[in-house]
């Protein structure tokens, strides 16, 4: 498609250079170390904090990610940049993770101290165009260019210091350094957008999932609606007798968690449990926000850990206990019939005249999540407490209309929310697509496989 939308170069000539193969006439090839200078920062002892009561820029990976770094999350003093023999990356140089996160790239907005896993490069006294160098170190195909120059966790120094370059005359590295800004502006301009749309779905489900859990479907559903027209009538609504519940349609009622559902029924026994029974693992890290489990990890019972003890089957629905801002909730279906997951979920069954369904959609409703969130002790880990005591997971109070009415609500909201997250789907893949397409477009202007000096 790009090779199709634009023009090659003229000509082109053998770069003499193996894994580079054919550039542009015009181009050349050097050595990275005849371009660029190269340091690394470093830290300073984290026991002392003294060295950290300062007004110095001091960058980590976590500072990354945008264009230009101003800023940081930590400051050094004097000391602290000695303590550390911590070299000065000057304004404008530009920054490149090769720890953890590789490959993140960013401009030094200010003079700043990086930490040990941040590359600075600075030009030596070739003249080179540090925007048109910004896409070609952010570009995957110059960074895996080198045997093990790229990793999922490190990148080679060694490898990236030693490295040959492809370089273009000043003027073309200019060229299309300005396509480039111009291009991923609006490429990102328009996953901004995209990214937008995703937001007000997410936002319209949630508030759609707590309109029906506490106020029921009338004036969420139609006349015209086959499967749920029943519901479309108006109907009256009475105080709840909590705050922040308010009214409630005539014929639900407000009752205590522990008193609507049951949890936490059944745990492995260290004592009754094989040490080679296999088990598949769910820690809370492994369910994400939208209520999807990412993975469960098989292990035996003797190498599981201590957290790993609660036994979790089809129709039962997960809340997480501790680290409550995460808000991993899932409800299970075709689950394996040996999954276990962490102690840090409360694992919610219902009772014969109740419907799981609805449940799971009343614990992911906004006034509940609220509720777990507000109710949580601690800051590194807030957690609730599932048993029964004052401001408690036991305590929290649900609404609960009739059976009937569970089941309709629950079906609406199956219906309501494939719809909806098909939308999010769809919208999610163009944006998969529209950044493989930047990132393409970036690869195929600095390595010469196009040439836009005349799209500027």
């Amino acid at each position: 498609m790009i090779k199709s939308k634009y023009k090659p170069y003229p000509k082109y000539k053998p770069s003499g250079v193996e894994w580079i193969g054919e550039i542009p006439e015009g181009w050349e090839t050097n050595d990275f170390k005849f371009i660029f200078k190269y340091q690394t920062g470093g830290t300073p002892r984290s026991s002392n904090r003294s060295f950290y009561e300062g007004d110095l820029i001091w960058v980590t990976i976590a500072d990354l990610g945008k264009r230009q770094i101003f800023s940081s999350k930590e400051c050094l003093n004097t000391k602290g940049v000695q303590e550390a023999n911590i070299p000065i990356s000057l304004k404008g140089s530009l920054l490149i993770s090769f720890k953890l996160s590789p490959g993140i790239v960013s401009f030094a907005g200010a003079d700043l101290y990086t930490n040990e896993a941040i590359a600075t490069i600075l030009p030596t006294d070739r003249l080179v165009d540090l925007n048109y160098w910004y896409y070609v170190f952010q570009n995957y195909f110059v960074l895996n260019a080198n045997e093990n120059i790229y990793g999922a966790k490190l990148f080679n120094q060694r490898a990236i210091k030693n490295s040959i370059l492809s370089l273009p005359p000043l003027p073309e590295q200019k060229a299309i350094a300005a396509f480039l800004d111009r291009e991923t502006e609006r490429i990102n301009g328009i996953i901004a957008k995209q990214t937008r749309m995703i937001e007000l779905l997410k936002e319209k489900r949630s508030a759609l999932i707590t309109q029906a859990v506490t106020k029921g479907l009338s004036g969420l559903v139609s006349r015209t609606d086959a499967d749920f027209a029943e519901w479309a009538k108006p109907v009256e609504y009475k105080p709840s007798g909590v705050e922040w519940i308010g009214d409630i349609p005539e014929g639900w009622e407000v009752r205590r968690f522990r008193f609507s559902v049951r949890y936490n029924l059944k745990t492995l026994s260290d004592g009754n449990t094989s040490p080679n029974y296999e088990i598949e693992y769910l820690d809370i890290g492994n369910v994400d926000r939208e209520g999807k489990i990412i993975s469960t990890e098989k292990m035996l019972f003797c190498d599981a850990p201590s957290r790993a003890r609660r036994i979790a089957v089809n129709d039962n629905t997960i809340i997480s206990t501790v680290r409550t801002y995460l808000k991993a909730i899932a409800y299970l279906s075709d689950v394996p019939d040996n999954l276990i997951v962490s102690t840090g979920f409360a694992v919610v069954s219902c009772n014969a005249n109740s419907v799981s369904k609805f449940f799971y959609y009343l614990f992911r409703s906004e006034y509940f999540i609220q509720n777990v969130e507000r109710n949580s002790k601690g800051v590194g880990y807030p957690a609730i407490t599932p048993s029964q005591s004052p401001s408690n997971l036991a305590d929290i109070q649900l609404t609960l209309p009739p059976l009937a009415e569970q089941k309709a609500i629950a079906s609406f909201l199956d219906r309501e929310t494939v719809k909806i997250n098909t939308m999010v789907g769809k919208i999610q893949k163009q944006i998969e697509l529209l950044n493989e397409y930047k990132q393409s477009l970036i690869t195929h202007a600095v390595t010469g496989k196009i040439d836009v000096r005349g799209e500027v």
